[in-house]
């Protein structure tokens, strides 16, 4: 088990998190019901956000888990944006900017 501190951003550039986003992404992150059994993570600890990342604590026990996570946070805190014919890049998802071991 490998404990990182691991901070995600949105992809779509000038995007930022609404304060309901905000809120919901400190909720569903603290309430590890959605993570236990969680592919690849041990635990995962809410620590920092901003206004297009946050960062979070995890015990990662293999290392693709950041997609199905992302994923599961786009779904639950609503991240994804309607789709508009005829403009690429309408749906906002997460990605990692910064991992490092502690």
């Amino acid at each position: 088990m490998v404990i990182k501190m691991v901070e995600f951003a949105l992809i779509k550039e000038g995007t930022k998190f609404n304060q309901k986003q905000k809120d919901d992404l400190k909720k569903h992150i603290i309430f590890d019901h959605h993570w236990r059994g969680f592919t690849g993570l041990e635990e995962v600890h809410f620590v920092a956000i901003n206004d297009n990342s946050f960062t979070v604590k995890v015990a990662e026990v293999e290392r693709n888990w950041h997609q199905q996570f992302s994923n599961k946070l786009c779904q639950l805190c609503h991240l994804q944006e309607h789709y508009v014919p005829g403009q690429s890049g309408n749906n906002r998802l997460l990605h990692v900017i910064n991992e490092q071991v502690i």
